[in-house]
């Protein structure tokens, strides 16, 4: 199995014995700290909105009041605008639409390798009518040598402060913060904004570290904090690791129908297993709106928002059968605000004939909003028919709207990167046809399992339990998925 996700938390919150914490102050280490970006727009050597003397992401001037709302060079000078086509941009297509996928990035320099970096921060702003949107999301990863980065965490801006001229709800300042669950590191810290239109404005950007004075002495046992995990649609559990997700969007995952060249699709999702000693947890962050309506039966398969979890387990058989396509699925509809949940056992394991499948001791539990969808789910390693490990692949489809009853678009985004089939028969490596051991999933049972949580403080090069792992072949070409 080449897609191994191995999460190994061993990692344990603690308060070291014999100390107590009397203060804590957290500094912004990336103040007139230089910096690379990209995004800026020129036109006859003259650039719009510019950063001027190279120095207005780290100069401190912050926008946090009404009187900041605007993009005068003259009159707003601490705004720098980002274009979508500026220098550097990774963007596709060649005019803006609302399915556009564009990105720029900030990379700071801190100028050494700094421990307990607990908080990052950027600042954008909504202007409706010409073009300027705040950043439709902010990733910010951490780099030793301004090479291998990893990412700390992603986060979608709140308004700080609301314009709202002339009615436009959503103008205003927006707050961008990233607070890892645990202290990270790094020389380099990168911000990654994703456009939502054509320009985006940015005044600042951040990096807070935690510097604590410690005091008295103390005989206080370590303090251990278990991880939990609660199935019921928010995934606010400390169970859910914050640097434990998977995310899939179109440069990761696969399309069941490719894509018409020129055309793109914003549709992307996290995913993440846990374990404890008898069930498997999986969450799921569609980031969008589902879609499916009770009205006309417009939901499920080929109709709404549908989320499918293949299974696989090595060594499995069906009457004596070696399986070499799925064992089994389970699927989630979302309708009208419900979840409707099924599975199919698949009966001949060399083809793709499928009973339904009781859900006996199955919970799922779901929340959305205008711009989400969780899934959250266990799973009893007894329905798997697994003891120790499963593989899986993870695909979910949605039309881009549902008009008269009648789903419009209708695609599916699949994580297992399996290979093409040949010609005439593009989709021969899909789960349903041929189960892909070289692009699965595969999830050991006891490497995410749930634990303590733990702050470790020691300096120790041998310590490797706090490390997440995610990898697996990244898609060149994404195209022809699992046909759902």
């Amino acid at each position: 199995m080449k897609k191994i996700i191995a999460i190994i938390l061993t990692c344990l919150l603690v308060i070291p014995m014999g100390i107590i914490f009397s203060s804590a102050e957290e500094t912004n280490v990336a103040a007139d700290k230089s910096y690379t970006l990209t995004g800026l727009h020129t036109v006859s050597g003259v650039t719009s909105y510019p950063d001027t003397g190279n120095k207005e992401m780290t100069d401190g001037k912050v926008s946090s009041v009404i009187a900041d709302f605007g993009y005068s060079d003259t009159t707003h000078p601490l705004w720098t605008g980002l274009h979508w086509k500026g220098a550097g941009a990774i963007s596709e297509g060649s005019t803006w639409t609302a399915e556009t996928i564009a990105y720029n990035s900030i990379v700071v320099d801190l100028e050494e390798v700094m421990t307990g970096l607990t908080k990052f921060v950027t600042y954008s702003e909504d202007i409706h009518g010409i073009g300027i949107s705040k950043f439709a999301s902010v990733e910010v990863l951490v780099s030793d040598d301004n090479s291998t980065f990893t990412s700390v965490g992603t986060s979608t801006g709140v308004m700080s402060v609301s314009a709202n001229v002339a009615g436009y709800a959503t103008d205003g300042l927006y707050k961008y913060e990233i607070t890892p669950s645990a202290a990270v590191s790094g020389r380099y810290v990168k911000f990654t904004v994703k456009h939502g239109n054509n320009w985006g404005f940015i005044s600042e950007v951040e990096v807070y570290q935690n510097s604590e004075t410690t005091s008295e002495e103390s005989s206080e046992e370590p303090a251990e904090v278990e991880e939990t995990i609660t199935v019921d649609g928010t995934l606010d559990d400390n169970g859910w690791a914050a640097d434990g997700w998977t995310h899939v969007d179109s440069s990761n995952g696969m399309w069941q129908t490719a894509l018409a060249e020129g055309v793109t699709r914003a549709d992307n999702y996290d995913f993440q297993f846990r374990t404890d000693d008898a069930n498997l947890y999986f969450a799921f962050k569609f980031n969008g709106a589902p879609l499916g309506t009770a009205a006309g039966d417009c939901f499920g398969n080929g109709k709404g928002s549908n989320l499918r979890l293949w299974t696989f387990v090595d060594g499995s058989t069906y009457e004596g059968v070696a399986y070499t396509t799925y064992n089994s699925f389970l699927n989630i509809a979302y309708k009208d605000g419900e979840a409707v949940v099924t599975a199919r056992l698949n009966t001949v394991p060399t083809a793709n004939t499928s009973v339904e499948l009781a859900i006996d001791g199955v919970t799922v539990e779901t929340s959305e909003g205008d711009d989400f969808w969780y899934v959250e789910a266990s799973i009893p390693f007894e329905w798997l028919n697994a003891t120790t490990d499963s593989n899986f692949f993870v695909s979910y489809s949605t039309p881009l709207e549902i008009v008269d009853n009648a789903p419009v678009s209708n695609n599916a985004l699949t994580y297992g990167a399996y290979a093409d089939g040949p010609e005439g028969d593009k989709l021969a490596n899909t789960p349903y046809k041929n189960w892909d051991e070289n692009a699965d999933i595969e999830i050991t049972f006891e490497d995410v399992k749930l634990g303590l949580i733990i702050n470790d403080d020691d300096d120790d090069d041998d310590d490797e339990d706090d490390f997440v792992d995610i990898t697996g072949p990244m898609v060149e070409n994404p195209s022809y998925l699992l046909e759902v």
